[in-house]
């Protein structure tokens, strides 16, 4: 994978963001801490998707002119950021709930 800088990510440096994600989503659950992220979808052109589905390297020029969305919110519970929620105990995993 190649980054939009041109910066190649390997393997290595993807088996390693894994595992800290995997150790930040194991602390945020003993402790009850909500794992904040913010999602993001860009619109891309159909050479890019082209070129994404193949395996070919990409620049992409994700910027405010092609984002169609921004989403803060917290990845274990999915709530969506508010001043309320700042302050309440996650409530977890909301896929393992009924």
């Amino acid at each position: 994978m190649t980054t939009g800088g041109g910066r190649h990510v390997g393997p290595t440096q993807i088996a390693a963001a894994h595992r800290a994600l995997d150790e930040q989503m194991e602390r945020a659950e003993r402790l009850g801490e909500h794992v904040w992220m913010v999602a993001v979808a860009y619109r891309i052109t159909e050479d890019t998707a082209r070129a994404l589905a193949t395996g070919q390297p990409i620049t992409p020029m994700l910027d405010a002119e092609n984002m169609m969305s921004l989403a803060p919110g917290c990845f274990r519970c999915e709530e969506e950021l508010s001043p309320q929620i700042l302050y309440r105990r996650c409530r977890g995993d909301r896929g393992a709930q009924p």
